[in-house]
């Protein structure tokens, strides 16, 4: 019988192991150890060896538009909308099945990247959310005072702007809460 190591096993792929004896198919033992055995030693072997990349399940949310697939060595790309309109991304987290983050980044088309290197097993991308309006309410004033009326729409993270039409010979002073705001 004749063991082989085989050598230099890079992380991320599965190897596949056959031989032939004198011309004809023999079978290899994967011994489990990183050692294949061939039994039975006649003649002439020929070793051939392949290396496949492992290729892992990807569970995602319906608004993630992906392949259900991810193989090492090949970067993952995927994209995320937000589930209605009226709502806005908060966070993508992407993590092995161990709670491990899996690193990504987001190119110049808004598509969310996993380096193929980076894919290491099985992952899930999960996605919150957030209003993306909120409500701006005016007290203190009357209707005709403020453009746009009392209740107005402001996109969350975003700069919001009103204009007040301003009566003569009144002044005014402008909070949010506690906190003044300058013209």
């Amino acid at each position: 019988q004749i063991k082989i190591l085989t050598i230099n096993k890079v992380v991320g792929y599965k190897y596949t192991v056959t031989a032939t004896m004198g011309g004809e198919t023999v079978e290899v033992k994967d011994n489990g150890d990183g050692t294949y055995t061939i039994e039975n030693v006649t003649g002439a072997i020929v070793i051939t060896a392949t290396q496949t990349p492992n290729s892992y399940d990807v569970t995602k949310p319906g608004n993630v538009t992906g392949p259900d697939k991810a193989t090492y060595g090949e970067d993952y790309i995927f994209t995320v909308t937000p589930s209605e309109e009226d709502m806005a991304i908060d966070t993508v987290k992407v993590t092995l099945a161990d709670g491990t983050e899996v690193p990504y980044t987001i190119n110049e088309n808004g598509e969310y990247v996993i380096a193929g290197a980076d894919i290491a097993g099985a992952f899930t991308i999960t996605v919150t959310e957030k209003e993306k309006m909120t409500t701006v309410t005016f007290s203190g004033i009357e209707a005709t005072e403020i453009e746009g009326g009392l209740t107005q729409t402001a996109e969350i993270g975003k700069d919001f702007t009103f204009k007040l039409i301003k009566e003569e010979g009144y002044d005014y002073t402008v909070k949010v809460g506690e906190t003044e705001l300058t013209e």
